[in-house]
């Protein structure tokens, strides 16, 4: 026999009914696939005929259901039995092999079968059976549906998401692959995890060991989180148990080493304890890679870090998930969450100054602790609640205020905004654009007020025209005025290009793209170069970008305002490949080249904004350089071609001992090396 003894099994005549019937509970969770399939026939390799014995179960009453296991593994791995999908019936049999006559019953009536058969001792063995034998397999697609809806109920993070989902996809094709007994998937599952503190990155290496637990690619899946401090000893030699300590506890789920990169410093005295670690960790990941994931954590440059301190640690991280920083409105959300789960809620107004306080420092959210720092502002703000009255359950901004300093930028009236776009250098049709825009938000907000349907007039933009025009200047201004106008609740600037839309690889980009859309929310979104994303019929990361963003231009329409910018050729070519995207951009202004005079304004502008004056002389030399590059002036650059000039030309005055003057011969210098 191929199979190993367990016991005495002493009674054929029960032996292949009860071997079909109990094998039957096994292989009904791991093969729920098969059964799923559509109507096929699944090989059947020619074996040899195997007796299967397991008539104990009807007369030792203090076996052990475990011995049965065993039998039944073995039978399985030695295909002593194989599923079929008959078309005669579409059911799913399960058949003896090499036996003169297949037992063509489906696989509910051997279980009502076995049910009658062993009535007698059911409460003491066939339940034990049942829960060996078939126990989290019917519950672990409940499982791992709950584990994912725990996941995406996370703020952000949409790339991570998909990345998870991705990962678990191949951990349950493992996971069947061993069940079934086929090779293994050559698969590292080792990760890294990288970016700043507060990220999400401990929660989702938690919901990754459960969802590996519920699979059965890990056993337990449980989470051991360490440091440096709980992986190095103080002297020569207590490292590496200590390390192979902690790895113990971890078999069987997720290590995570947390700021991982520290392993990497060598310590005040050189001692090198931290590689030590290091090396016990990477014997751990290779000789126990089907009980243990391991997990490293850091900034984005860990993974390298950890390669110098040991070359083989890079070839045994599997995948790299980026965790990027939260977003102004994603801390907000957590603030908001983190306040619910306290009893307290945010008024309107406390939100919105919540809002601001997080656009400030949205820059610095990396250093400051991401969402530890969202949730550390609201205890704060709860306690400036409480502190005015002990019963209070709302936060409003004066609670904020207290909590963040946060001090309410005077927000400037549109008149004082048309004082600047008026002194603008030059850009006459783009500011007639502007009031004509103006007229139409104004127009808008009066039917409103009166009750009237809203016009509802897409706000988004094209501004075309060679760099150095003043369109991001524009820009800026234009989300100013619709904040002043009520049009926009912030008004807020947000550029971008396609390097910061499009991903590496396909499903990311438009999670990418998502992620900036809601940067952006309650502002403007400038799209700089935009022509870039429709490269060729073929630039598929391009047009997945293009396709969300449209999106977003619907969905956020009272909330957003796009701006697409680039060369006029180029975007009227955008334009006419993507007639939905033409179709939601109301006003396309032309942002002519500047003249050389205008060009000698700006020069002068820049000079008197540095603390410094052209003489005569000097901008009689400006206005017949600029006349003469007059042709080719859009591809110097415009205005930022005026600008460095300017700005090399005061290099030289300083060096020459002048600290607020530009001469004719400064001038001349840098326009005519």
């Amino acid at each position: 026999m191929p199979f190993k003894k367990y016991g005495n099994l002493s009674h054929p005549n029960y032996s292949l009914l009860l071997g079909l019937m109990i094998a039957g509970f096994f292989v009904h969770g791991a093969l729920l696939k098969i059964y799923e399939m559509k109507a096929s026939q699944i090989p059947v390799k020619p074996i040899l005929k195997t007796y299967f014995d397991v008539a104990q179960l009807k007369h030792d009453r203090e076996g052990n259901p475990y011995v049965a296991v065993g039998i039944l593994t073995d039978a399985i791995n030695e295909h002593a039995y194989y599923m079929a999908f008959y078309h005669r019936d579409q059911k799913l049999h399960f058949v003896s092999v090499g036996d003169e006559r297949p037992y063509n019953l489906s696989l509910n009536q051997y279980i009502e079968q076995i049910e009658k058969e062993l009535a007698p001792f059911r409460n003491k063995y066939i339940q034990q059976m049942e829960t060996t034998l078939n126990s989290g397999q019917a519950g672990k697609k409940g499982r791992t549906e709950e584990i994912l809806a725990e996941l995406d109920s996370l703020i952000g993070l949409g790339a991570v998401k998909q990345e998870v989902k991705r990962i678990l996809a191949l951990a349950e094709a493992q996971a069947v692959r061993r069940r079934m007994g086929l090779p293994p998937l050559e698969q590292s599952w080792h990760m890294a995890f990288v970016g700043n503190p507060g990220t999400g990155k401990t929660t989702v290496a938690r919901l990754i060991g459960e969802l590996f637990g519920a699979v059965g690619l890990l056993p337990s899946g449980h989470l051991v989180t360490v440091g440096k401090a709980d992986l190095v000893g103080q002297y020569i030699g207590h490292t590496a148990p200590r390390t192979r300590e902690v790895v113990q506890k971890a078999l069987g789920g997720i290590l995570f080493v947390d700021e991982a990169y520290e392993l990497a410093d060598p310590g005040l005295r050189g001692e090198g304890f931290g590689g030590e670690a290091l090396t016990e960790i990477l014997v751990a990941m290779e000789n126990y890679r089907d009980r243990l994931v391991v997990i490293v954590a850091g900034y984005s440059d860990v993974v390298e870090k950890l390669s110098k301190v040991n070359e083989g640690f890079r070839s045994r991280i599997g995948q790299v998930i980026e965790f990027p920083d939260y977003s102004a409105p994603e801390l907000l959300e957590m603030a908001i969450l983190a306040a619910k789960k306290q009893g307290f809620d945010l008024i309107l107004e406390a939100r919105e100054a919540l809002l601001a306080h997080f656009r400030q420092i949205e820059a610095q959210a990396g250093k400051l602790g991401n969402g530890r720092y969202a949730r550390n502002v609201i205890e704060r703000c709860i306690s400036a609640a409480v502190a005015k009255d002990p019963a209070a359950v709302t936060i409003t901004a004066d609670d904020v205020e207290h909590a963040v300093g946060v001090i309410k930028e005077k927000r400037r009236t549109p008149q004082e905004i048309w004082q600047e776009i008026n002194s603008l250098v030059g850009l006459k049709l783009v500011k007639e654009y502007l009031r004509e825009i103006e007229a139409t938000v104004l127009a808008d907000k009066q039917r409103r007020e009166k009750g009237l349907p809203r016009l509802r007039q897409s706000l988004h933009m094209a501004f075309l025209g060679n760099p150095g025009t003043g369109k991001t200047t524009v820009a800026r201004l234009v989300g100013e005025l619709f904040a002043a106008l009520g049009v926009l609740p912030s008004g807020h600037l947000v550029e971008i290009d396609r390097a910061g839309l499009v991903a590496g690889y396909l499903g990311q980009t438009a999670l990418k793209v998502r992620e900036v859309v809601d940067k952006a929310l309650g502002g403007v979104l400038f799209v700089d170069e935009a022509y870039s994303l429709a490269r060729s019929s073929e630039d598929y990361f391009g047009a997945e970008a293009l396709d969300t963003l449209i999106k977003a231009m619907e969905d956020h329409r009272d909330n957003l305002v796009v701006i697409l910018a680039g060369y006029t050729e180029e975007m009227q070519k955008l334009f006419k490949l993507n007639p939905g995207l033409e179709s939601r951009v109301a006003f396309a202004c032309e942002f002519t080249d500047y003249s050389p005079d205008e060009l000698v304004q700006i020069a002068r502008m820049e000079a008197k904004n540095r603390g410094f004056t052209l003489d005569s002389g000097a901008e009689k030399v400006l206005l017949d350089h600029f006349q003469e590059v007059s042709p080719r002036i859009g591809q110097l650059g415009n205005g930022r071609y005026a600008r460095k000039l300017v700005e090399a030309a005061i290099r030289r005055a300083v060096r020459a001992g002048r600290v607020d003057s530009i001469t004719t011969d400064d001038i001349f210098h840098e326009a005519y090396p």
